[in-house]
């Protein structure tokens, strides 16, 4: 008896929560880190979507968008080793491989002739290979299908072509928008929490590098998102500071 009223009690205290963070969410308070915690630990998605929808709706009125969206991955062969991926493979690796020019432009003219609005270029980090061959892959899209919005080539590989060309963020950027870069997407984020960030992905750009290089980029006039890796090691808590 004790153990069924104290989970009723805490049902209660759940639903009185709720209630308070969906009235800041209705009044558009801004929620706190506590909220999102509770909010990811004992929230259905449902109610979660439904309380998003509110600030969605009201940030954007009632439209979706999306487009028709068309990947390269030009080289999965990358200096880094990051635990949860399976796409990387080493120089000598019969799994490696690297796209010629040729290559490059027929996915272009594939995903024009898809009706494509958008190509979304990313790939490992070639140790044997310049900015230069980077740039021209953007270069060699852009030539081919010049309506094409073309984003491409994560924090991470900004921060790699930086550290390569010894070129700050801004110079580098420049390059690639001159080439025809649109935007970045919005991978490499991970999880931002050193703790999580240290197990997955140690010795790529950290969270710092990443919002720096995302910060400049919107400088320019480029926009980018953030995704997030989540349902491995992470907790709540490392998903709530992510976002």
């Amino acid at each position: 008896m004790t153990s069924i009223l104290v989970s009723s009690t805490d049902r209660r205290s759940r639903q009185s929560r709720l209630r308070e963070i969906a009235e800041k969410v209705e009044v558009g308070e801004r929620l706190s880190f506590d909220d999102g915690v509770f909010l990811d630990e004992h929230v259905d998605l449902l109610t979660l979507g439904r309380l998003a929808n509110i600030v969605r709706e009201r940030r954007n009125g009632d439209y979706a968008f999306y487009n028709i969206n068309v990947h390269l991955n030009p080289t999965n062969v990358c200096v880094y080793r990051c635990t949860f991926c399976a796409f990387r493979a080493d120089l000598k690796s019969p799994r490696g491989y690297t796209v010629s020019d040729e290559m490059i432009r027929q996915r272009a003219r594939e995903a024009q002739q898809a009706g494509a609005t958008e190509i979304h270029v990313v790939g490992g980090l070639h140790h044997q290979k310049k900015f230069d061959w980077y740039a021209n892959v953007i270069r060699l899209i852009h030539e081919t299908a010049p309506e094409i919005h073309i984003k491409a080539w994560t924090a991470v590989e900004i921060a790699w072509f930086s550290h390569i060309t010894k070129k700050p963020y801004d110079w580098v950027l420049q390059q690639l928008i001159e080439a025809g870069l649109g935007s970045l997407p919005g991978g490499g984020a991970e999880i931002f929490h050193a703790e999580v960030r240290d197990q997955l992905c140690e010795h790529k750009a950290d969270a710092d590098a990443w919002l720096e290089i995302h910060r400049v980029a919107h400088g320019l006039g480029l926009r980018s998102n953030a995704t997030m890796l989540y349902g491995h090691v992470e907790q709540a808590r490392h998903r709530i500071d992510h976002l």
